[in-house]
């Protein structure tokens, strides 16, 4: 659980394998009334760049709607779009939604409070037919930086500029796909 002092948000963002969703629109049903009055937003674990791009995603959307320059109505659907870098819900929904053919799901869940936040992550394993495992959104394999390179077209040569440094390839992604994203709308 993270807090977001500016905005008195919570963001929990939890990582699960092996999932089976056939019916998506009857599942985020279910759960959305299972765990009212929370947001959530569901998104394909291999299309994430680990928590903080999540994260930053709901700061962004955030400020978005703070400060008049929202396109959705939603503020789940704004985290989507902040984290995906589109401006049209059905790209954002391409790009990084979960799919029936996705199996590695990741969860954002936006709480008003503490409490809220805690308890929603004690219950929210038996609305997701998986188990939970947070490594699904870190990049721990090359196959990874590669598909989260050509999704969000961060160029081989952009990635590798910025790697000369020795810091992990999948960190300098990680926050190539954040400063991307955060400047979408301008």
């Amino acid at each position: 659980m993270m807090r977001i002092k500016e905005f008195n948000r919570f963001v929990v963002i939890l990582g699960f394998k092996e999932v089976i969703i056939d019916d998506i629109d009857s599942f985020l049903k279910k759960i959305r009334i299972g765990i009212t009055p929370t947001l959530i937003q569901i998104f394909n674990a291999d299309h994430i760049a680990g928590k903080k791009h999540l994260f930053f995603a709901t700061i962004n959307a955030l400020n978005a709607f703070e400060q008049g320059r929202n396109i959705s109505n939603a503020l789940e659907m704004e985290t989507l779009l902040y984290a995906s870098g589109q401006r049209q819900i059905d790209k954002a929904i391409d790009m990084i939604g979960f799919m029936p053919t996705s199996t590695k799901l990741a969860i954002l869940m936006i709480t008003s409070s503490q409490k809220e936040a805690e308890e929603i992550e004690k219950k929210i394993d038996k609305f997701i037919p998986g188990i939970r495992d947070n490594r699904v959104l870190e990049i721990l394999k090359e196959n990874k930086i590669e598909e989260l390179g050509k999704i969000f077209k961060i160029s081989k040569l952009e990635l590798e500029t910025m790697a000369e440094s020795n810091i992990d390839r999948g960190i300098i992604l990680m926050w190539l796909i954040i400063e991307h994203n955060s400047f979408f709308y301008n």
